[in-house]
């Protein structure tokens, strides 16, 4: 009866051995970014599409940086940039090589400006914005934010004119907005899905600001990454866009990046991030998008632009820009 007993207690011992093995599987932590953004909705749609055998959270973060940042110190697991940014770090920084890679690319965010009626029509396109880079000065989110990021990639290059503006950081969006609206600020940077619903695009219409597609020519032709998009508008009319109207702006995808399975120094660890990695690889696109058709129907609905379109479009932009009126901003 005693050893019955004993090996009852003993079966029953290693039931519960195993279950707390299995409850302790290691979480995968996904970082996205601020909450007002579509980054922290793409982690939790990935998660989602990992399914239930990882055990997946999407977390809100700084940004792009922040998330390059946590991933070289072993805080995230997964996390996203932009992709012109993770191509660069990859290229260029050490630390990034060393403890992450790039596991793929998707989708695309669209770079706009935006400010007041008068500043943008005076301003004309991005190329008056760049001619006069030492007039203008920009609000953008944190300085570890995709976008404060992307903008400084926008100001880089030898003899770039944009590199003469002032870029001023905010904690959020709506304080962007409201930065332009004190005139602290001349023009707010962004690089989001304009998605209607969202309240930073909410906070731009209600204050009737207007807003600028950033189409920077020479960097699309250059980089294979920076891409300018023809996009039929159908949500964007906040935007002082017309529905049905054809609007070309420059996009550039989301990295999805991760920390190499080699980084942990547990085995089990290692499996599982490796085996996370593959399946994210062989993810349809579809399933890591926020659950919102009109986002898709906005993606698959552009169209690249093409190099010699580009080129017209360019010699189009400049001699536009030879119009800009500086006396509507304090020149």
């Amino acid at each position: 009866m005693k050893l019955k007993s004993v090996l009852c207690a003993v079966a029953l011992s290693s039931i519960f051995l195993a279950a707390s093995t299995f409850a302790a599987a290691p979480k995968i932590i996904f970082g996205g970014g601020g909450m007002q953004g579509q980054y922290i909705q793409i982690a939790k749609s990935t998660c989602e599409g990992l399914g239930k055998i990882f055990d997946c959270i999407g977390t809100s973060t700084g940004g792009s940086g922040d998330n390059k940042n946590k991933l070289i110190g072993g805080e995230l697991d997964f996390g996203l940039a932009m992709g012109g940014l993770a191509q660069n770090w990859e290229q260029s920084d050490p630390a990034f090589q060393e403890n992450v890679q790039i596991v793929r690319y998707i989708a695309g965010e669209a770079l706009f400006a935006y400010g007041k009626p008068e500043i943008i029509e005076a301003l004309v396109n991005w190329q008056g914005v760049k001619d006069n880079g030492f007039l203008v000065t920009f609000a953008a989110p944190n300085e570890s934010s995709g976008d404060f990021l992307t903008l400084k990639a926008l100001q880089s290059g030898e003899g770039n004119t944009l590199a003469d503006a002032v870029v001023k950081s905010y904690g959020k969006r709506t304080e962007q907005v409201a930065a332009v609206m004190r005139d602290e600020a001349m023009l707010g940077f962004a690089a989001q899905f304009p998605n209607p619903k969202n309240s930073f695009f909410k906070e731009i219409a209600k204050n009737k600001l207007a807003v600028m597609a950033v189409v920077d020519i020479e960097l699309a032709l250059e980089s294979d990454l920076y891409r300018v998009r023809e996009v039929q508008v159908e949500n964007a009319s906040m935007m002082k866009w017309s529905k049905g109207q054809k609007v070309e702006t420059m996009y550039v995808p989301v990295a999805i990046m991760a920390r190499k399975p080699s980084t942990y120094t547990d085995a089990r660890q290692q499996k599982i991030q490796a085996a996370a990695i593959k399946r994210i690889q062989n993810m349809p696109e579809s399933e890591m998008l926020p659950k919102a058709g009109w986002l898709t129907k906005f993606i698959n609905d552009s169209v690249d632009v093409s190099e010699s379109s580009l080129k017209k479009m360019g010699a189009k932009m400049k001699e536009a820009a030879k119009s800009v009126n500086t006396s509507a901003f304090g020149s």
